[in-house]
C-alpha cells in the first residue's frame, strides 16, 4: 500500500524532525513505517474496514521478526499529535 503524501506524510516528516531513523516500507494490504528498525507505526485511515483480529496478526508475525508494531488511528494523530510524539 505505502505511505501517502497527506497525514500519514505528516507523520513521517514529523517523526523525522525529532531525529528517529523512518522509512516507509511496502507491504500488500497496510501502511507501515519502520522506525530506527525497532519499532513499526502501522498508520490506520479513518474508514478502514480492519478486523481487531487481522490487526493482532500483523503485530505477531513483526514480533516474530524482532519489530514492534503500533497502531496510530488517523484521529488520534489529528487530535492528540503532540502526545504520540511525546
Amino acid at each position: 500500500m505505502g505511505v501517502e503524501l497527506d497525514w500519514q506524510g505528516g507523520v513521517l516528516l514529523a517523526l523525522k524532525d525529532k531525529g528517529i531513523e523512518v522509512q516507509p516500507f511496502l507491504h500488500e494490504k497496510y501502511s507501515l513505517l519502520l522506525c530506527n528498525g525497532l519499532a513499526a507505526i502501522h498508520l490506520i485511515p479513518l474508514g478502514n474496514a480492519y478486523k481487531a483480529e487481522e490487526l493482532i496478526a500483523l503485530q505477531r508475525v513483526y514480533q516474530l521478526k524482532g519489530i514492534t508494531v503500533l497502531q496510530l488511528w488517523q484521529d488520534v494523530w489529528h487530535s492528540r499529535s503532540a502526545r504520540v510524539l511525546g
